[in-house]
């Protein structure tokens, strides 16, 4: 390694690196705006890209194509766009379990969570129990009503990122129908 080498890492605020000056393939050159259209704003598969662009008239390596498209996604920057719904119109519903310590020992906790559409608020219940009778407590008991009107009211639809179903153990939606606590809760 030469001692100019050594110098400029010394000096320099970055550890040394090899940094290759980004060079587009000139094959893809003419393609730039196709591959962009059909990759990022189309979401089709870099394969079928490929063979479309193969009888556009591509003559470079698949390798040289794949190499562009991964510079090519790394470059495009997505954004989530959150679901928004007017005032009172949905709400979701969740629940995640937890094994946390109460007085010494290892307890199962479960937590439910609603969150409203509009305004994101959040509306947690925690309970100690996992079936039917606790999960519509949570939805719909005296507490979540009390919370309901602390924040402005109800949501006319909820939506179930698992059915309650689930939680209650069944296996399939045939026995979930076959469930009374369940017939009207699931979708």
């Amino acid at each position: 390694m030469s001692r100019n080498t050594v110098k400029r890492a010394l000096v320099s605020e970055e550890g040394p690196g090899y940094r290759r000056p980004p060079v587009i393939n000139p094959e893809i050159e003419p393609f730039k705006e196709y591959l962009y259209e059909r990759l990022i704003v189309g979401k089709l598969r870099g394969s079928r890209v490929l063979n479309d662009l193969r009888s556009k008239g591509y003559r470079g390596s698949q390798s040289a194509f794949y190499r562009y498209t991964s510079h090519l996604a790394r470059t495009v920057r997505r954004v989530a766009h959150p679901y928004e719904t007017a005032p009172g119109e949905q709400g979701q519903f969740d629940w995640s379990p937890y094994t946390v310590m109460i007085g010494g020992v290892l307890v199962k906790v479960c937590v439910f969570i609603f969150i409203l559409g509009y305004s994101r608020y959040r509306i947690y219940t925690a309970s100690l129990s996992t079936n039917a009778i606790s999960v519509f407590d949570a939805l719909f008991g005296e507490s979540a009503l009390d919370r309901g009107r602390a924040c402005g009211g109800q949501a006319r639809l909820s939506a179930y990122t698992r059915p309650p179903s689930n939680l209650l153990g069944h296996s399939s939606k045939a026995s979930a129908r076959r469930c009374t606590r369940c017939r009207s809760h699931d979708t």
